[in-house]
């Protein structure tokens, strides 16, 4: 059995569909220019997500720019950054 039979075909329509989703994650046509092994890389893991089970446009690009770092600098911290006096100390009150 060949590998292709064993993870199910990838439709045209389900290929239309993951080429935007690059593109929308910012691997468009114009990077494959620029960066070829880094459009390759975003190419073969979107076709392995989505032969995995992974078939919802928007959970794709998440997952992509998750995966690629192009959102990390908007990323939210998961804690809030400490109060003024937890860095600095109270103030000394009425010298």
């Amino acid at each position: 059995m060949s590998s292709a039979s064993e993870q199910g075909l990838i439709s045209s329509n389900d290929l239309k569909m993951l080429q935007s989703v690059l593109s929308d994650a910012g691997f468009g046509i114009d990077m494959l220019e620029e960066d070829e092994r880094s459009f390759n890389d975003a190419t073969r893991k979107i076709i392995q997500l989505f032969q995995d089970g992974m078939t919802d446009p928007a959970d794709l690009k998440e997952e992509m720019l998750f995966l690629f770092g192009i959102q990390k600098r908007e990323r939210v911290t998961f804690r809030k950054p400490l109060p003024r006096y937890a860095i600095q100390g109270l103030p000394v009150l009425g010298r």
